[in-house]
């Protein structure tokens, strides 16, 4: 019974193949849809709504459309004296 058994032990590690090409490629094709549907429906409407908040309705960027010849407005009313 013993040789039985060392006789499987080495016939199983001769017929165990080492990871390669085929594997890697199986496990990036396995992956790949869930790449995909992550893309298209978390990726890409997160970076549309994020870069949209800093467009204005024109489309111009916000920091373009703020230019020195824009008047600033101070954070106190006009008249109040400036002790």
């Amino acid at each position: 019974m013993p040789e039985a058994l060392a006789q499987a032990q080495t016939d199983s590690s001769v017929t165990r193949r080492r990871p390669g090409v085929a594997t890697a490629l199986g496990r990036v094709l396995g992956v790949t849809p869930f790449v995909i549907f992550t893309a298209l429906f978390l990726i890409i409407p997160t970076l549309f709504i994020v870069l949209g908040a800093f467009r204005s309705p024109e489309g111009a960027s916000r920091s373009a459309t703020s230019s020195s010849s824009t008047p600033r407005r101070s954070a106190r009313p006009t008249g109040t004296p400036s002790w």
